[in-house]
């Protein structure tokens, strides 16, 4: 009786560790996507003028979202 419930605890456990695994590699996704825009804006500006003219950034990825999106991914 025991065992069929470890079997069933360790099988839960598995799947939740895929559907964790799978929303950590979403957000990564999306948050290389937000800097690889934000970088491409910047060499746009640098090739068309000469010089950078970074403003802080606001949005999902700006400076408070940042802290606590790097803080999922220490792990």
């Amino acid at each position: 009786m025991y065992q069929v419930n470890n079997a069933e605890l360790d099988a839960e456990h598995a799947q939740k560790v895929l559907e964790m695994e799978h929303t950590q590699q979403m957000k990564l996704k999306e948050r290389q996507k937000f800097f690889e825009e934000a970088f491409q804006q910047d060499m746009e500006q640098y090739l068309s003028t000469g010089y950078l003219q970074i403003t802080e950034r606001r949005g999902k990825w700006g400076r408070g979202q940042l802290g606590r999106g790097l803080a999922g991914c220490a792990g």
